[in-house]
């Protein structure tokens, strides 16, 4: 039995920031699109549906989206589909001939790359906003969480507006998470809300993120590492060495690096029965600091890094035998993180 999302605990906590968090196919996204298409029928209100890039938000693509959607049921009759035109969403009447009239206005289509054009706009009747896939794999805009609540504000001015941000657990590796001090994301259950409170000099702000439950699921078509996010609850990961469970190994230096909130423990080790040295990593958590530092973070200190370009041959050595692939993880997890932070840092 499917057991398919619903929105109401999470709409009951009135936050203007709802984050979806969970498996592919669950539900997130047709409960989102139904709450704003019910309300723009029922209110005569608006919402916008929001992607990062404009690529993703062609008109095929827009009325793709809700095609799931049954807006005969939803109005009553009165429309029977989705038609989009120039970044604006409509209700429309599709006829027997397969002709579409757009009738009444619900909502614009904008990508969040174009934020800077739409300051001048005005959103008034406007109280919903959809940003779907909101955690990426690939690139982020630069400082994309401020070009975010730059766009919100534009919408909102002085009003109260509900944000929906809907995204699969692809990647732990998410600027939100960071930026917004979601510091309990990556600990969080299945099934759980947990509210974030935000004191600003106009008001509170909630942020509430939900961890959808699983709804149960199956699908033969998925496989390994892909089943677990794709039909499960589990974060996104690929397949990484793990060293072996019994050898003769001895630690000859080890370097901390650190991105934001995610810090891995480097060691430099030498394997006894192979007669060779390797690379392991494993999550550092804890306060233990090494001789070298690798972050993000500015330091005065002379030992601190943004790199691995430092003149320190055991470092030296540790990135090579990184660019050689000689390197374990504790877990899949970790050389996931790991790895996408180095492209992040645009060293791999």
């Amino acid at each position: 039995m499917i057991n398919y999302y619903d929105i109401k605990p999470l709409l009951d906590t009135k936050a203007q920031y709802l984050m979806l968090l969970g498996e592919r196919a669950n539900g997130k996204s047709y409960q989102c699109k139904l709450t704003v298409l019910n309300h723009a029928f029922k209110n005569g209100r608006k919402f916008i549906y929001l992607r990062r890039w404009q690529a993703d938000i062609t008109t095929k693509g827009v009325e793709s989206y809700f095609a799931d959607m049954d807006i005969k049921k939803i109005t009553k009759g009165k429309f029977n589909c989705i038609s989009c035109y120039a970044g604006f969403i409509y209700f429309g009447i599709l006829d027997k001939e397969g002709k579409v009239k757009r009738a009444q206005e619900i909502g614009r289509y904008l990508d969040l790359n174009e934020q800077q054009r739409y300051k001048s706009q005005s959103f008034p009747d406007y109280d919903y906003i959809i940003f779907e896939e909101f955690i990426s794999t690939g690139l982020y805009l630069t400082d994309e969480a401020r070009e975010l609540t730059s766009l919100i504000s534009t919408v909102a001015r002085h009003r109260q507006i509900t944000v929906m941000m809907v995204g699969n657990t692809i990647s732990r590796l998410c600027p939100y998470f960071t930026e917004w001090s979601l510091d309990g994301i990556l600990k969080q259950k299945p099934g759980t809300i947990d509210i974030y409170h935000w004191h600003t000099d106009a008001g509170d702000i909630d942020i509430a993120v939900e961890y959808c439950r699983s709804a149960g699921a199956s699908n033969k078509m998925y496989y390994g590492n892909t089943q677990k996010s794709s039909v499960g609850v589990e974060w996104d990961t690929y397949n990484y060495p793990q060293p072996k469970k019994h050898g003769d190994f001895d630690l000859l230096y080890e370097v901390v690096m650190q991105h934001d909130k995610h810090k891995f423990m480097i060691q430099l080790m030498y394997d006894n029965d192979e007669d060779c040295t390797f690379v392991f990593v494993y999550p550092c958590n804890s306060d233990r600091m090494t001789e070298r530092v690798i972050s993000n973070q500015h330091s005065l200190n002379p030992l601190w890094s943004i790199d691995f370009d430092v003149e320190c041959k055991p470092v030296q050595m540790i990135w090579h035998l990184i660019q050689c692939k000689k390197v374990c993880y504790s877990d899949n997890l970790t050389g996931t993180e790991f790895n996408a932070i180095l492209e992040m840092m645009g060293v791999m």
